[in-house]
């Protein structure tokens, strides 16, 4: 009867405690894992977590997370952090000195109640205005917020077989903006993929959506157009022009269709989605190589602006756009009939209150040129608000004794055409 005990307390005790001994081996490798990534951040950066908790099915969990850094009043605050992976058992028996060591099959993560604080001072001189270059923290500071609620999903799978690599990154910044990444690489390799050099991955398929939320993009507007001392509308069309400015430094050839759809966009903002499906999976690294006028074509490159497909838009790479050009990019007319140029255009005195929160030139007889936003138009007078030393002033000019008048208004002007 004891050594039936005994071998029933083998048979049972033997699994738990190798079980129990797996389960802390995990938590305390992962455990070690935060240590040293903490270990390896820059200089005045510190890396910390409350609790800790893993299991054996490949979940791990860690709560409070948060990053010191020496240049923030405030630690950013990564909330949680959910991590999802192939189970440990499942993992092992894909690594190990027989079968060889390879990264997890898939994985995927979360941060959510992640926080960065705005906290701090604003440049003087500085207003974040450059909207083709991206959202700054110092212009979200000026318009009010203290905080950026953000929060990260993302998985990714891997097939070795395959040789295929596939993935997903989306990014949401609270009822701000949302971005969704989506990826897929072929003659990916282990050593590769472990190593991060994909130098030899074709690309397969690359998606990439942005979407501004209407709400803040419209106060957005105001916030800037209130800075640049101009109306809204006439802000969104100087921002249009900008962007379709930066469009063409990248070596996007810009049609009227687009740009009819971005000057609508900057009013009703929405999302901008760009997708990229070569026919046959390609490697960036050609991309140089290929004739400018077969680059939409060899990328299956499609561009939406509010779901709506841009048709006819055009790539040339800035080498080439740099170099000479190629016979075919000499013949084709060029795509932009009309330019739009912001300028001074005279108009008649009984039209100012047209053009309420313009920048305006208006010269009474005999009195100098005065400059400055127009705010209004009553009882036969036009008043400027003027920018001097010491703060603004209003001035008052009578619309029977202007002998001229002119405001600061995009014009459509047409383009020279190319053959």
């Amino acid at each position: 009867m004891r050594l039936r005990r005994r071998r029933w307390l083998w048979i049972l005790g033997l699994p738990l405690f190798v079980g129990v001994a797996a389960h802390w081996g995990f938590h305390f490798y992962m455990r070690g894992l935060l240590n040293d990534l903490s270990h390896q951040l820059p200089s005045g950066a510190v890396f910390e977590y409350g609790d800790l908790r893993t299991s054996l099915l490949g979940r791990v969990e860690i709560e409070d997370a948060r990053l010191v850094l020496s240049a923030l009043p405030a630690p950013v605050a990564m909330g949680r952090i959910e991590l999802q992976g192939p189970s440990v058992p499942a993992y092992l028996l894909r690594n190990n000195p027989i079968t060889g060591f390879g990264p997890p099959r898939h994985l995927s993560y979360r941060f959510s109640g992640a926080r960065l604080p705005l906290a701090g001072p604003v440049h003087a001189g500085e207003d974040g205005c450059e909207l083709e270059q991206g959202l700054s923290l110092g212009l979200l500071r000026e318009m009010g917020f203290r905080e950026l609620p953000w929060s990260i999903r993302g998985e990714y799978g891997y097939r070795p077989a395959e040789a295929r690599l596939q993935g997903s990154l989306t990014l949401d910044l609270g009822e701000i903006e949302h971005t969704r990444l989506r990826l897929r690489l072929q003659n990916v390799t282990d050593q590769g993929f472990r190593s991060g050099e994909l130098a030899t991955a074709l690309l397969a398929e690359l998606g990439l959506r942005v979407e501004i939320e209407p709400a803040f993009g419209r106060r957005l507007l105001r916030h800037c157009a209130a800075r640049r001392q101009l109306t809204p509308a006439a802000f969104g069309d100087q921002l249009a022009e900008r962007v379709l400015a930066e469009l063409g430094k990248a070596g996007v050839l810009v049609n009227d269709e687009l740009e009819e759809a971005l000057y609508q966009y900057v009013r009703s903002w929405g999302s901008l989605e760009l997708n990229l499906t070569p026919p046959v999976p390609l490697s960036l690294a050609f991309l140089p190589f290929v004739p400018p006028d077969q680059l939409r074509q060899k990328l299956g490159m499609e561009l939406l602006v509010n779901g709506r497909l841009m048709e006819g838009v055009a790539l040339q790479l800035a080498s080439a756009s740099q170099g000479k050009r190629s016979p075919v990019a000499a013949r084709a007319p060029r795509l932009r009939r009309l330019q739009k140029r912001w300028g001074y255009r005279v108009v008649n005195p009984s039209e100012l209150s047209r053009y309420l929160g313009h920048r305006a030139r208006l010269q009474e007889r005999g009195d100098p040129v005065r400059s400055g936003v127009l705010v209004e138009v009553r009882d036969g007078q036009a008043v400027l608000r003027q920018h001097i030393r010491g703060g603004e002033f209003l001035a008052y000019l009578s619309l029977d004794q202007l002998e001229r008048a002119e405001v600061y208004l995009l014009q459509t002007v047409a383009a020279e055409k190319k053959f």
